[in-house]
């Protein structure tokens, strides 16, 4: 006697990473001070999908910035959310009421954003269900 296995395809996309704040326009260049939000979209597809988002994983993303030119890469925060059953596109959000700067960035830098992201049960103590990371948004910061 024996028992087969089989795992049903899942796909993951991790896109549309971009930063919004209200009193800047266009919002890729900022104030250090000014309010603002990194978001980004992440959708499930495939036959693996619906067992997946029904099992009540976390989708966690862990937001960073990577100075263009001298300077350090900075960790600006984490966004997490739960997925529920029937639900297949997610957008996390990570606020930042307080700017840029008490994230950690400095003035007349040129900033590279990214995020990665991993799927995982609610304690994080298990290899990923999936995991990946996206990057490309050109942020300028000044005083």
């Amino acid at each position: 006697m024996f028992t087969e296995v089989h795992v049903a395809p899942l796909n993951c996309t991790i896109a549309n990473l971009r930063i919004e704040s209200p009193t800047q326009d266009p919002d890729e260049v900022i104030r250090l001070a000014d309010p603002a939000q990194l978001k980004l979209t992440v959708n499930f597809s495939g036959a693996g999908a619906t067992l997946l988002v029904a099992a009540k994983q976390l989708i966690k993303v862990s937001f960073y910035a990577e100075s263009i030119g001298p300077g350090p890469e900075v960790a600006l925060g984490d966004a997490v959310k739960e997925t529920q059953a029937g639900v297949f596109s997610y957008d996390l959000v990570l606020n930042l009421p307080s700017g840029l700067g008490a994230a950690g960035l400095t003035a007349d830098m040129i900033y590279r954003i990214g995020s990665t992201m991993k799927v995982s049960t609610p304690s994080f103590d298990y290899p990923s269900w999936a995991n990946g990371f996206i990057e490309g948004l050109s942020l300028q910061v000044f005083p």
